[in-house]
């Protein structure tokens, strides 16, 4: 934090950075690329609302019957949250007009109105600044694929982004080849799916396939 200022624009005396590390490093790097999936994992609820030209993460937020929703995300420059609701009551909102689409009550969520203004404020903001990446996608383990991973057969990693396929398929035992593919629902940069396919028996150290795609042709 460098400046708080009052409603006059007069800054406020502030105590200065008091920081310390809180969180290992490799537990936080997990978390930042996690929160990223949330952007351009094509399942997820903020799919699509990347920022151009700079990695970013977050997550959406909607309160108990709708009244109030938030998007919370980050990039290695700054993170800003957007508040959508009444600041006086609760009320659930709706009956207005987002992006060409007729948001009713009961149709407002985190992903419809706070996150395309943060989507907004966050290209603006970041016009200009240097691209700094995230960490790579962490290696899956037996626990975190849910014991899905098996020596000797091909994982299904259908939807993944390209890296975390890759890093399952290696963790399976076999070498990867990439290949890219025009596709119509599944984002550019994600996997479609493998060849052999997936559940194949396959002997340790066979090349597999990945097909990536490449987004709509």
């Amino acid at each position: 934090m460098t400046e708080v200022v009052d409603r006059n624009g007069e800054a406020m005396e502030i105590s200065g950075a008091e920081c310390h590390q809180a969180v290992e490093k490799e537990v936080a790097d997990t978390m930042a690329w996690v929160l990223q999936q949330d952007l351009e994992d094509p399942r997820a609820t903020g799919k699509g609302k990347t920022i151009p030209g700079h990695a970013a993460g977050g997550k959406t937020g909607t309160s108990t019957s709708q009244f109030h929703t938030w998007y919370v995300g980050f990039t290695r420059q700054m993170s800003t949250a957007v508040w959508f609701g009444h600041p006086a009551t609760d009320t659930r909102p709706g009956g207005f007009d987002v992006d060409g689409e007729m948001l009713r009550s009961g149709g407002v969520w985190g992903n419809t109105v706070s996150l395309p203004t943060w989507q907004e404020y966050m290209t603006r903001a970041h016009e200009g600044l240097p691209s700094e990446p995230f960490p790579a996608a962490p290696a899956p383990t037996a626990s975190a694929a849910g014991d899905a991973i098996e020596k000797g057969k091909v994982p299904d990693v259908g939807g993944m982004p390209i890296e975390q396929a890759r890093a399952a398929l290696e963790a399976a035992g076999y070498s990867v080849r990439i290949e890219q593919a025009p596709h119509d629902e599944i984002g550019a940069g994600h996997a479609i799916d493998t060849d052999p396919p997936a559940g194949t028996e396959l002997p340790e150290g066979r090349p597999v396939v990945i097909r990536e795609s490449s987004g709509e042709e």
